[in-house]
């Protein structure tokens, strides 16, 4: 929209795709569908223990796609247009440095 407001003319618009493994942030939609399929409408009384069990495998495996798997490769020979960040603010631009973000990573623990 702020091409077009500029008179940018961008045939081939390119936005990275999140829409692997349920989606990016996790897609409760997604996770809906999935419980649908596997025990219908209802959950029954008896049913629960598994899909609760079911919808803690799946929150892993999204994490696990996104975290270490094919998720969180970049794609190689794609030019973006719109790299925007979910909940990134303008401050972040002068307020995150290397040292802030060597910190958060060595304190990330996987869990």
């Amino acid at each position: 929209m702020i091409a077009q407001c500029l008179g940018e003319d961008i045939p081939d618009f390119r936005v990275p795709n999140f829409l692997g493994k349920g989606g990016f942030p996790f897609n409760i939609e997604w996770l809906s569908r999935q419980l649908d399929s596997s025990y219908g409408q209802d959950i029954n009384v008896f049913e629960w223990p598994f899909a609760i069990d079911k919808i803690v495998d799946m929150m892993d495996d999204v994490e696990d796609y996104w975290e270490r798997g094919k998720g969180a490769r970049p794609s190689k020979g794609v030019l973006y247009h719109n790299l925007a960040v979910w909940g990134g603010e303008v401050a972040d631009a002068y307020n995150i440095n290397a040292g802030l973000c060597k910190q958060k990573i060595e304190s990330n623990k996987d869990d």
